[in-house]
């Protein structure tokens, strides 16, 4: 999918696997605006969610212990990363 054109506020919702995590871009609607599984590699994660940073309004992560660390550097990156 192409980055999101329009003014409204992006949210993303990772879900993480073994060796890979499933990103999904949604809308304020609950739209989906963008979508992809990715391999489990933070700056692959970091590089698809970069041309929505400035939309983004939150990042929510679904994880097991494993991506504790790689929401850490999420988090670092963006003021705001919930790890659940």
């Amino acid at each position: 999918m192409k980055p999101e054109t329009s003014t409204s506020q992006l949210y993303c919702g990772m879900d993480l696997h073994s060796n890979n995590v499933y990103c999904a871009l949604i809308d304020e609607t609950g739209a989906c605006r963008a979508e992809k599984r990715l391999p489990l590699n933070i700056m692959r994660i970091l590089d698809y969610i970069e041309p929505y940073r400035d939309k983004l309004e939150d990042i929510a992560v679904e994880s097991t212990l494993q991506l504790v660390l790689a929401g850490g550097q999420i988090a670092g990156k963006r003021s705001a990363c919930a790890i659940g």
